[in-house]
């Protein structure tokens, strides 16, 4: 797919999607540009010899275990908004949507936050789960299948709105066909493609209006997820609810969905988010009615600024493994980190499988994974110095917990804002890391502090605390 083209040629063309409300091609757009950001490649399938070894009974009892997942999450979906709707009154309804956290992890307790995506945990205590309707992102069916007891009200849209598939495909194929005689595309897909995209999102869009008509909530809270802001907000608008959205990670020009379909109020980390997000927006549109209101870091208030140690001669420096990176092109990165004198290097992972790209290092080196604890604990235990990475939210995090981050400069477009934007230190080649490092292990904490108030508008006598998102939230959704 071709997907080289111009900003301007890019905003022109997101024009022409809004004039003729043409959401799913927003949605189109946007994952192209994030493959295009992250370099994403498709994956080599496997050889057919291998494919050959699974027999058609295999098969078989395959898929028919997949669709006894989608039926029992689907059932389970519509007990949930039956018996939501049955135990509260329309004042009193709330519709929820997060993400699931994706692990197979034990849990017994629903009252234990632990089901939930942890940027969901400040608001969740506030705003009970137990008290609102939840839909809910499941980025595996299997963790959702398995942890289906976990999670209270539960509505897998992804899995129960599957069974309205069907009922859409010829209008999906009339209005590609209509769109692509009105609007010309900058990126070539092919028409059986482009259908078949439009008919999920269609259906996504379809399943949240019947929920929302059905239900009939006040309020709507989201976390700002842009792949499924739009849907939501629609049909969130067409029945007369108010949206709200809180952070969940840094933004950047890539997340069209984020400024297509604006909410009625937006809870924003500081200052900084909240010009960049106005600055996206007005490239497309002219006015933003949107209410924006700063809580702070809310889901970090708990992790105060970690004491610096006294200064040595050894230095702990810690990468961030994330998703979406050519790891070969890292290894240039790390050569040259290793041979700076009385430095100690680890990695954090969300697991222990460390990338195949990065196996033969680590075992050269005997570097250690941390997977177990949270980054703010690791960082505690191991006694961090510096953090690195390429493009995950943790490199601002960090300036918070008093530690300054560096970026790796491996030329992936989703981390150009921060680079351009002077969010960390920056090491563009192996060559720039020693002296990267350097500055890191001088900065003083009056230089942190810029860094903080400049990212999060934290500063010693911040007036965000843990008790901001809460106030706020009450008073946006009163009891």
């Amino acid at each position: 797919m071709n997907t080289h083209f111009t900003l301007e040629k890019q905003l022109q063309y997101e024009k022409a999607l809004a004039e003729h409300d043409d959401f799913e091609g927003v949605a189109l757009l946007q994952g192209i540009i994030f493959d295009h950001a992250l370099q994403r490649r498709t994956p080599v399938r496997q050889s057919d010899h291998k494919t050959a070894r699974v027999s058609i009974a295999q098969k078989l009892r395959r898929k028919i275990s997949t669709l006894k997942k989608y039926c029992i999450l689907t059932l389970i979906s519509l007990h949930s908004a039956y018996a939501y709707k049955k135990a509260t009154t329309q004042t009193d309804r709330i519709l929820h949507y997060m993400i699931q956290k994706n692990t197979l992890a034990t849990r017994t307790d629903k009252d234990d936050l632990c089901a939930y995506d942890k940027r969901s945990h400040p608001v969740l205590k506030t705003i009970n789960p137990s008290d609102t309707l939840n839909i809910i992102h499941a980025q595996n069916m299997d963790t959702a299948y398995e942890t289906r007891h976990t999670i209270h009200n539960p509505i897998y849209f992804e899995y129960a709105a599957f069974f309205l598939l069907p009922f859409v495909y010829i209008q999906a194929v009339f209005r590609t066909h209509a769109l692509r005689q009105r609007i010309e595309k900058p990126f070539e897909i092919s028409f059986r493609e482009e259908v078949k995209f439009r008919a999920r999102k269609i259906v996504i869009y379809w399943f949240f209006s019947i929920l929302f008509g059905y239900i009939g909530p006040k309020n709507t809270l989201i976390i700002d997820d842009s792949r499924h802001t739009t849907p939501l907000r629609r049909a969130a608008n067409r029945n007369g609810c108010k949206t709200i959205f809180y952070m969940h990670g840094r933004f950047n020009e890539h997340h069209i969905g984020l400024f297509h379909t604006p909410p009625d109020t937006y809870l924003m980390w500081s200052d900084y988010y909240e010009s960049l997000y106005k600055h996206h927006y007005q490239k497309r549109f002219k006015t933003l009615n949107t209410q924006i209101i700063k809580v702070g870091a809310y889901h970090l208030n708990q992790m105060p600024p970690l004491t610096k140690k006294e200064k040595g001669k050894d230095v702990h420096l810690l990468l961030i493994l994330e998703d979406n990176v050519d790891y070969t092109a890292l290894i240039p990165f790390l050569d040259s980190a290793i041979k700076y004198p009385h430095l100690k290097l680890s990695f954090k992972a969300k697991n222990n499988n460390a990338p195949d790209a990065l196996n033969t290092f680590i075992k050269q080196h005997d570097i250690n994974i941390h997977c177990d604890l949270p980054l703010y604990e690791t960082c505690k235990e191991q006694g961090v110095d510096i953090i690195c990475g390429t493009h995950s939210t943790a490199l601002l995090e960090s300036w918070l917990m008093g530690i300054p981050s560096i970026i790796l400069g491996t030329n992936l477009p989703y981390a150009d804002h921060m680079i351009a934007d002077n969010l960390c230190l920056v090491a563009k080649t192996p060559n720039d890391l020693k002296a990267a490092i350097d500055t890191a292990r001088k900065i003083s904490p009056q230089e942190i502090q810029k860094f903080q108030h400049k990212l999060w508008s934290w500063h010693p006598s911040s007036p965000y605390t843990a008790n901001v998102i809460a106030d706020t939230l009450e008073s946006l959704i009163p009891a």
